[in-house]
């Protein structure tokens, strides 16, 4: 019986950040499978000073144990450095380091982004992506995916 598109993600985040065996090859190209990952992240980027910015919850499109596809309403700089939150299957938030490697305008109003995940280099905790209010941001998949 094949894997479940559940645990294949749980499988690609845990490779992503180190605590899983990446398979045979080690790192994926962009010709990479990709597999659909249709719910929200949360970005937090850093600026060239190297201050954090507030969370920006984000739709994700899909994901590989190389990086996230996400679509946003503004355009990220190539080139800069943040950390993603996204959900495991289990509820699990994990925290990954991230470098945005392209970011295409889509319509007028949106723009589609790839962010490769990155060795952690930078200390981010969960309590970095709470809002004003100390609220956590909704992450993971939705429910028709």
């Amino acid at each position: 019986m094949p894997p479940s598109i559940s645990s294949m993600i749980d499988h690609i985040i845990d490779v992503a950040r180190g605590v899983a065996p990446h398979g045979p090859t080690n790192r994926e190209n962009r010709e990479a499978t990709r597999i659909p990952y249709n719910g929200h992240v949360s970005l937090i980027q850093f600026t060239p000073m190297g201050k954090k910015t507030k969370p920006l919850l984000l739709e994700s499109e899909n994901i590989s144990s190389g990086g996230l596809c996400v679509h946003l309403p503004e355009e990220l700089p190539v080139g800069r450095r943040g950390a993603l939150m996204l959900s495991r299957s289990d509820g699990e938030r994990v925290i990954l380091p991230a470098k945005v490697v392209y970011c295409n305008a889509r319509d007028t109003f949106s723009y589609e982004c790839g962010l490769e995940f990155e060795p952690p280099s930078v200390a981010v905790s969960i309590e970095d992506f709470k809002d004003d209010q100390g609220n956590m941001p909704e992450v993971g998949l939705s429910r028709a995916a």
